[in-house]
């Protein structure tokens, strides 16, 4: 039955498993569907039943929460398989009704029901050291607009006191008590404009005011996808993918960005790219990777020298290189962070970057974020520069 559900709704199976196992650690990456089913099927029932009753297994449980991703007739298939498996068991019907109820509000959170607060900023050059800047805000119901006057120019400091302004008004808005999201909008030859250092500070302020250090900040590029929207479909599957999709470091500063192309053209599950090659083939590479649709790329802004000795390509789930290269600091702590905890755990980087712990934290790093779910306003977009 399992072999039957769509292809999209299967790519999530580890991630289901990882869900509806959670008082059970069940490895599920890396192994064969066979495998897993024959390892949850040794497992006992979870600890839920107080009455002595028999407890719903793990099997049971993973099937549901994979039927609460599936369209119907699918999902009516899955769930009468597991009523019937239940019922055979004693398996109580209350009990499986609180573990489908589980598994229906963790689909409903994948589907975005308790999506983050965001402030998306788009940043255009006005000139040496000033920027216009363009506001909305999402709150869960799509972008609304909070800026008006998109001629003025901002220093770097006054467009993070104006972005600052807006996050305030926001924040009691956050009820899950998590940062909203800061997701600047760019054209490809500012992808590395350092909007996560700009501070606000000003005389008689108490406090620097740095955006990236206060909260969650990411780039994106809408003209990168806009200009080859033959991979839309692909940016699409690999974001429903974030959670059990590949990583793909790349460590070569020889090898032919063109390359990465055809990489990645075989490799439709990866969901996130660390590029850690100095900065001529880094840009190339990564501008690559965000018009091809990769949703989730990391590089060092600062990285250059100590990414020169590396010399491999790698793939590979725990998103690690060959042993043979020399990551940068940025890429060997990222490693160990989850893809969809990313936002955060690279604005921690840069508050340890910026504190005593500088010494520790020698990297700039750079998130291109491209959410699949969450829509991006329409923008006034300058012609790509050839050159760039």
């Amino acid at each position: 039955m399992l072999r039957r559900v769509e292809r999209p709704v299967l790519a999530r199976f580890p991630e289901a498993v990882r869900e509806a196992t959670k008082r059970v650690a069940v490895p599920a990456e890396g192994d064969t569907l066979d495998v897993v089913l024959d390892r949850l099927e040794t497992l006992p029932g979870d600890g839920h039943s107080d009455d002595g009753g028999p407890r719903v297994p793990a099997l049971l449980r993973v099937v549901e929460y994979i039927a609460a991703l599936c369209p119907q007739p699918r999902k009516a298939d899955l769930r009468l398989w597991s009523d019937a498996v239940a019922g055979r068991l004693g398996i109580p019907a209350a009990a499986l009704r609180e573990r489908r109820s589980d598994a229906e509000d963790w689909a409903r959170m994948l589907r975005g029901g308790a999506r983050r607060v965001r402030v998306l900023a788009q940043v255009t050059r006005a000139g040496r050291g000033r920027h216009r800047l363009r506001v909305w805000c999402d709150e869960g119901t799509g972008p609304r607009q909070m800026s008006t006057d998109s001629s003025a120019a901002f220093s770097a400091s006054g467009a993070a006191r104006e972005l600052l302004r807006v996050l305030e008004s926001l924040a009691p808005s956050a009820t899950d008590g998590a940062r909203p999201l800061v997701e600047v909008l760019v054209d490809r030859a500012d992808l590395n404009l350092p909007v996560d250092e700009w501070a606000a500070q000003s005389p008689g302020e108490i406090v620097p005011g740095v955006l990236g250090v206060e909260f969650p900040l990411v780039v994106h590029c809408p003209e990168l996808l806009r200009r080859h929207e033959r991979f839309l479909p692909d940016w699409r599957e690999r974001w429903r993918q974030l959670d059990s999709g590949e990583t793909l470091v790349v460590s070569d500063p020889s090898q032919d960005p063109h390359q990465i192309y055809y990489e990645l053209m075989g490799r439709l599950d990866t969901v996130r790219v660390c590029v850690d090659v100095p900065p001529g083939p880094r840009d190339a590479i990564v501008q690559i990777c965000l018009a091809v649709g990769i949703p989730v790329v990391v590089w060092d802004r600062g990285s250059g020298a100590e990414a020169s000795s590396s010399s491999s390509v790698s793939s590979s789930a725990a998103s690690t290189a060959s042993p043979s290269s020399t990551p940068s600091h940025v890429v060997r702590h990222m490693e160990a962070v989850a893809t969809r905890e990313l936002p955060d755990g690279v604005r921690v980087y840069r508050a340890n970057a910026k504190g005593k712990r500088a010494p520790e934290f020698p990297g700039r790093p750079v998130l291109a974020w491209a959410d699949a779910d969450r829509t991006v306003p329409r923008l006034h977009l300058t012609e790509p520069q050839e050159s760039a």
